[in-house]
């Protein structure tokens, strides 16, 4: 996620932060929100709790195997070792993706 770096003035003129404020440019277009982080975690966990089935929970910490995603990869060179795994690739790959998708979205609106 990118992030933006406020400076002491701006942070200053935000005070303490305990309810979501609305950023807005010079001429008053919205251009989000900025939400305190607890509020934040709960509606990310809020959503993540959408995502899954109680059934789906249960199995997931059921299941006694997983592995991180370096080993995944290790895994994977060596399953195809004359096909190893571009990393760098996918990522820029990636990036690419979400940059066209931040640059739709900022002419959308």
């Amino acid at each position: 996620m990118p992030s933006l770096i406020l400076n002491d003035e701006q942070v200053t003129q935000l005070g303490r932060l305990d309810v979501a404020v609305a950023v807005s440019d010079s001429r008053g277009f919205a251009l989000g929100h900025l939400v305190p982080k607890d509020a934040y975690l709960k509606l990310v966990y809020a959503w993540a709790r959408t995502e899954f089935t109680d059934a789906e929970l249960i199995a997931a910490k059921s299941d006694p195997g997983g592995m991180t995603t370096s080993e995944l990869l290790e895994s994977l060179e060596r399953l195809e070792p004359h096909a190893p795994v571009n990393t760098t690739e996918r990522q820029t790959q990636f990036n690419s993706q979400n940059d066209v998708t931040e640059s739709i979205g900022a002419h959308a609106s």
